[in-house]
């Protein structure tokens, strides 16, 4: 699932199964709440090139990009497994750094 320039959206008591690459993957968003979901079993491309390698993420939230602006975004509750990499860079969640708890961040 993918978001891209979009505010105003909740996701909630899902279940991602069996994706390639990111369950959920956000880029400059706003007012997103994901909460109570599922995410299992995210898969390489399966792709082979020199010096390349995918990120495999179960929930990509606004760090795809440096200094990337997502204000009011929330991870609440999520469950994240299988996560069946190929690359160094398989993890559960990726979160861009911002300060927590302030009005707007």
């Amino acid at each position: 699932m993918q978001l891209v320039n979009s505010g105003n959206i909740t996701i909630i008591n899902n279940t991602i199964f069996d994706f390639v690459r990111t369950g959920i993957n956000t880029q400059t968003v706003g007012n997103i709440t994901i909460k109570n979901n599922w995410i299992i079993s995210i898969n390489s491309r399966r792709i082979q090139a020199q010096g390349y390698a995918d990120n495999e993420v179960g929930i990509y939230m606004c760090a795809l990009r440096p200094l990337d602006n997502c204000p009011n975004v929330s991870i609440v509750n999520n469950m994240v497994a299988g996560i069946n990499g190929t690359s160094v860079d398989s993890v559960g969640y990726v979160v861009l750094a911002h300060k927590c708890g302030e009005e707007g961040t």
